[in-house]
């Protein structure tokens, strides 16, 4: 028997540590804290907990637009947070079957959910100065990848390599979907 055959026994017997607040959850995946994605992932009743995780980015995506465009179109940004945490959930559980590392969709979920924290951060663009809202958005995207490093260990019970090349590919899908519908919205615009 492998070594990660018996750490996966081990994380199926081993009960989640218990007695974390939504807060201390939220605060601890941002902080990249590898105990907190494994409680989560293996708490059933985190996935509302991760939901109001996706709902806080969701709230930040829409004041971030919302002072450069439309309404509407910040409302559109502030839904597209589920439809990105659902995107990514999908691709980290299909990726994890096909590499042989199969899980419960509802664990890479709640895992996925409570990873999504550092977007929260995508607020402070609304911040004047140009070169702070570059940095902004590059520091929240480096910890949005950490905090999905961190996330998938637990949520497909891999080591750090394996959760590290799992979400290297899930983000060259995701940038190869986004291309995608990007250059067929230009075509599209184009005809018209």
């Amino acid at each position: 028997m492998s070594e990660a055959d018996m750490q996966r026994i081990a994380d199926d017997v081993e009960p989640a540590a218990a007695g974390r607040s939504f807060a201390e959850r939220l605060v601890g995946a941002f902080r990249l804290d590898g105990s907190v994605y494994e409680e989560v992932a293996s708490d059933p009743g985190a996935l509302a907990q991760a939901a109001a995780v996706v709902a806080c980015v969701a709230v930040a995506r829409a004041i971030c637009i919302a002072s450069s465009t439309t309404p509407m179109q910040a409302a559109i940004a502030s839904v597209s947070a589920f439809g990105f945490w659902l995107l990514t959930a999908a691709l980290v559980w299909s990726v994890g079957n096909v590499l042989r590392h199969p899980s419960e969709f509802a664990r890479v979920l709640r895992a996925v959910g409570f990873a999504m924290s550092p977007l929260i951060l995508v607020a402070l663009v609304l911040v004047p100065n140009e070169w702070v809202r570059a940095g902004v958005m590059l520091v929240t995207y480096a910890l949005l990848f950490g905090a999905l490093v961190v996330a998938v260990r637990p949520a497909l019970r891999v080591d750090t390599g394996r959760a590290a090349f799992i979400c290297i590919l899930v983000a060259l899908i995701i940038f190869f979907l986004y291309s995608t519908a990007i250059y067929a919205s230009l075509q599209m615009g184009g005809t018209s």
